[in-house]
């Protein structure tokens, strides 16, 4: 079993939609194996019209080897 952590802290320069109004934007996290292989996927939660938002979020990946 291999649990891995991985931590997504804060984006940054995500572009405008338009002149008025930032983004809302989220994280999408993918382990693959060495084959190629998507072993788990997950995403953060959504920031809503942040530009440079700021998650601060961990997440735990248990995959079988």
């Amino acid at each position: 079993m291999f649990l891995g952590s991985f931590q997504v802290i804060k984006g940054s320069h995500f572009r405008k939609l338009s002149i008025n109004k930032a983004p809302d934007t989220y994280v999408k996290l993918c382990m693959v194996s060495s084959l190629g292989q998507e072993m788990a996927r997950t995403k953060t939660s959504t920031r809503r019209g942040q530009p440079n938002p700021l998650y601060k979020e961990l997440f735990l990946f248990q995959v079988k080897k």
